[in-house]
């Protein structure tokens, strides 16, 4: 573990080397401390230690240059080029041939296999990175709107783009019979089974009572004659859960509308019978749903 010691001291010295750029070890050489030591104390301290930077002139252009890389020779990718297409000019180390493409002549070392990428121009082969290789192409037909399209792919696309592909999922249709009603009617979607919501409804409620049915049979014992009229003569007009009056009129889904409530739910092993139904108001027995009703306490 390298020592951390106070290095205020030489503050002043380390802010003018670290304008100079002359890099983390030379300036910890200079003031004669470990370079971890001078590392740690700089972070601590918030202090940002500028890279070495190395300076030179461009063999091509003259041009002075600053780089953190001490093998640099050239201010630019376009001065190296430039440099390396003259060397070879000069010492005759080029060889001429045709662009594949435009059939113009230029100069490439003879040292340099000829590839494809190799044996196009330089204006070519800017414009082959960003057109891309050729390649075959194909026509098909949108199944939607029957126009020629262009694809890359050998195998036939059905649509030209996504709203096609949308518009043709809804334009598709398939016949049907109603489950419920058996009249044939004509749909877009291929698991539809009912002609309207009126039928899905009916079918709906059909299968709820007789599932509701069967839970009664299941159950045990079966009162079949149990019925509104018959609950209000045994205990009267009054909810048993709220103790307000029924109300009966013309609508009979209003909330204070007489129902049979069971006491013990049919769903808890309830029985349809005479002393485990009593009359409620629709929306008393809404609320309770599927809860037991605690029996009173006698005080």
């Amino acid at each position: 573990m390298v020592a951390i010691k106070d290095l205020s001291e030489h503050l002043n010295t380390i802010q003018e080397l670290n304008d100079k750029e002359i890099g983390m070890q030379a300036i910890a050489d200079n003031i004669n401390v470990n370079r971890k030591v001078l590392s740690k104390w700089c972070k601590d301290n918030g202090i940002v230690i500028k890279p070495k930077v190395y300076r030179g002139y461009c063999l091509q252009c003259g041009i002075s240059y600053k780089s953190t890389r001490h093998n640099v020779k050239y201010c630019s990718e376009y001065c190296k080029s430039k440099y390396s297409r003259n060397k070879y000019i000069t010492n005759k180390e080029t060889k001429r041939v045709n662009c594949i493409h435009c059939n113009n002549t230029f100069d490439i070392p003879k040292t340099q296999s000829l590839s494809s990428y190799k044996r196009k121009c330089p204006t070519c082969r800017t414009h082959y990175k960003h057109i891309g290789d050729s390649c075959n192409v194909y026509y098909f037909e949108c199944i939607n709107c029957y126009k020629l399209h262009l694809s890359k792919r050998k195998t036939p696309r059905k649509y030209c783009d996504d709203k096609c592909k949308s518009m043709y999922k809804f334009k598709r249709k398939y016949h049907k019979q109603c489950v419920e009603c058996n009249k044939d009617y004509v749909s877009n979607r291929v698991n539809s089974k009912f002609c309207s919501e009126s039928c899905l409804r009916k079918f709906s409620y059909r299968k709820q009572e007789i599932n509701r049915r069967l839970t009664i049979k299941n159950n045990g014992e079966v009162d079949w004659n149990i019925s509104i009229k018959g609950l209000i003569k045994r205990d009267g007009q009054k909810c048993y859960l709220c103790g307000n009056d029924v109300i009966f009129s013309e609508n009979t889904n209003d909330d204070y509308y007489p129902s049979i409530e069971h006491v013990k739910p049919l769903s808890k092993g309830g029985t349809h019978t005479w002393d485990n139904v009593k009359i409620a108001h629709r929306k008393c027995n809404w609320e309770k749903g599927v809860n037991l009703i605690p029996p009173p306490q006698i005080i």
